[in-house]
């Protein structure tokens, strides 16, 4: 029996590193505007003596800023790469992190955190770190996806008992420090030296695949025997694919989603003490949600590899709604430590399959112009969520109508996704016709050949 054989990480395809930047990314960004931030709204609002909606709706202003920069970034990374976009992102998001340590009234809270701390989170959170994963990656998109996003549950397990000890220890104020270092000692590093736009760029093929003509192993990520399974990926233009009905059908359902995707999670700790945990145990809730997302992102990665893009989707958004509704109705500590659990494993899909719907639909070249301007569309649901669930609590000091509601309209997303089927091809044909030409070796080449109607595709990269 042959040994397992380890490829040291020096010798792995590029691309995992690029994943592994990606990783980071998402993982002190999310510990920013999503886990961490809900073990500091109590210290926040005793400190400072704000409400909740004033406390929590510098998420929405956030929001609102990274939706506004989503699209002109997306061009930017469709066009020159993620890495200078993640590298300045990275460094003024730090910046912003730390300078909320000194905030002392509510309009400096909202300049940095809304306006700082959001503008950073475009190019951290989701859109470079996806697209640059997705143009490294096609047979493969569904396992670098599911690793991508795991950054964000890991977050939730890392650093949630982080910020809780510095804040029980020290101070709130300490803990955003904590996060601002992180970001600028981890994300910068990683971005600078290993993100760059496309594998073609560094004489590579997607998926660490030979350029003799071999195919890379599935386990080592090394060249393997075997060919080079055909791949047909679709080219579209920006122009083809939002004149598609799918494209409006995903925005719509992604908007259904968003509501409880970015609200639940950030008011789990001040729910969990209001249904008589302590905040320790509290916290421990949060940090089983976030386990139960990092099981999710194995389970969804295996999904979709089994099942499709599509089948996944509604799947996902099913599960989520009934996931939600359980978790309300949670009538005991030990019922609500297992229900987040299961509600972690069903939001566990959102950001693989938000992301990797893009490029498994539309091709891998305008994946950048694809999601920002699906995050200006969606903003208003992801920004609005948080500062919704606050003003209802502050008045009526519950958030089970605000839960119920999102069950809802969660589980009509999953009719929505249902009919946002994979679109046609605008030249299914062409492809073939290319191999048909110029000899049965064109299938192997045509999946990396850019479309060459597209100028900014036929310069090289200067990343």
């Amino acid at each position: 029996m042959n040994a397992l054989k380890i490829t040291p990480p020096w010798k792995l395809y590029r691309g995992w590193w690029v994943v592994a930047a990606g990783f980071g990314a998402l993982f002190v960004s999310s510990g920013a505007t999503g886990f961490g931030f809900s073990v500091m709204i109590k210290p926040i609002e005793q400190a400072m003596a704000w409400n909740r909606a004033t406390t929590v709706g510098v998420l929405s202003a956030a929001g609102i800023v990274s939706g506004i920069m989503s699209a002109p970034l997306g061009f930017v990374v469709d066009r020159y790469g993620a890495r200078a976009v993640m590298v300045v992102s990275a460094f003024a998001g730090g910046l912003a992190l730390m300078l909320l340590a000194f905030v002392t009234a509510p309009w400096q809270y909202y300049l940095v955190m809304g306006v700082g701390v959001g503008a950073a989170r475009a190019g951290l959170s989701g859109l470079a770190p996806r697209a640059a994963v997705a143009n490294w990656f096609i047979r493969k998109r569904a396992s670098a996806f599911a690793i991508l996003a795991s950054g964000t549950a890991a977050s939730g397990l890392l650093i949630v008992p982080l910020l809780a000890w510095i804040v029980e220890n020290l101070d709130w104020r300490a803990a955003w420090v904590a996060l601002g270092l992180m970001e600028w000692l981890l994300v910068i590093p990683l971005s600078w030296i290993f993100i760059r736009r496309r594998p073609e760029d560094i004489g590579l093929l997607p998926d660490g695949d030979d350029p003799a003509g071999r195919a890379s192993s599935p386990r080592t990520g090394e060249a393997s025997s075997g060919p080079i399974s055909p791949i047909r990926e679709a080219n579209w233009t920006r122009r083809q694919a939002l004149r598609t009905r799918t494209y409006w059908l995903l925005i719509f359902s992604f908007m259904l989603t968003g509501f409880p995707g970015g609200t639940i999670f950030i008011h789990m700790v001040p729910y969990f003490t209001g249904k008589g945990l302590s905040p320790a145990m509290a916290a421990s809730a949060l940090s089983t949600y976030a386990a139960g997302v990092l099981v999710g992102r194995a389970v969804w990665g295996y999904t979709v590899g089994r099942t499709g893009i599509h089948h996944a989707l509604v799947a996902y958004a099913l599960s989520y709604g009934t996931a939600i509704a359980a978790f309300i109705i949670a009538p005991s500590p030990a019922a609500i430590f297992f229900t987040v659990f299961v509600l972690g494993i069903a939001i566990g899909g959102s950001q693989q399959l938000h992301g990797q719907v893009w490029p498994d639909y539309y091709g891998r070249e305008i994946v950048g112009s694809l999601t920002g301007f699906s995050g200006i569309l969606s903003t208003p649901a992801h920004a609005a969520g948080p500062l919704l669930a606050a003003i209802i609590y502050d008045t009526t000091k519950s958030y089970t109508g605000t839960f119920a509601v999102f069950s809802a309209i969660t589980l009509i997303a999953s009719v929505t996704l249902y009919f946002a089927k994979k679109p046609v091809p605008p030249a299914p044909a062409a492809r073939e016709a290319v191999a048909s030409a110029i000899g049965p070796g064109a299938v192997q080449a045509a999946p990396y050949t850019h479309n060459p109607t597209r100028a900014q595709d036929a310069r090289p990269s200067s990343h």
